[in-house]
């Protein structure tokens, strides 16, 4: 049961990126760009987690994700670090895992840590809905 709920899952999230970059061939990307959400907006964006960097070259100083986190304030007790993205010239990302908040974060900034804007996704799009609601279940 499991199993066929993740194939679905799976299944949607890949017609989703399919339709998101197949369709900006023909004009259409921007608009199935706007009805996407959580992860499906996350990894469409940014690739899948994980496949980021672990250390970035910002101006002239390298950051490693635990560094860049500190200097950011988001190495709050109950945050996780995933990776760092170069989105474009003085565009970057780092993605963390916000153990509050239970959701995977994108946060945007410029060279000059400035705040662009944030993608957040709850955990359970990656782990499944059975599994997160386990956690809870004592089993």
């Amino acid at each position: 049961m499991a199993s066929a709920r993740l194939g679905a899952l799976t299944g949607r999230i890949a017609a989703a990126w399919r339709s998101v970059h197949l369709g900006s061939r023909h004009g259409k990307g921007a608009a199935n760009m706007a009805e996407l959400r959580g992860r499906a907006l996350m990894e469409s964006r940014y690739g899948p987690l994980g496949c980021g960097a672990q250390v970035l070259a910002i101006g002239s100083v390298d950051y490693t994700l635990a560094e860049l986190l500190f200097h950011m304030g988001l190495d709050f007790e109950d945050s996780r670090g995933i990776d760092l993205i170069a989105v474009s010239v003085n565009h970057y990302v780092v993605r963390y895992y916000d153990g509050q908040d239970q959701r995977i974060v994108a946060h945007e900034f410029d060279g000059e840590f400035r705040f662009l804007g944030e993608i957040r996704a709850h955990i359970a799009e990656w782990i499944g809905e059975e599994a997160y609601f386990s956690l809870f279940s004592g089993h």
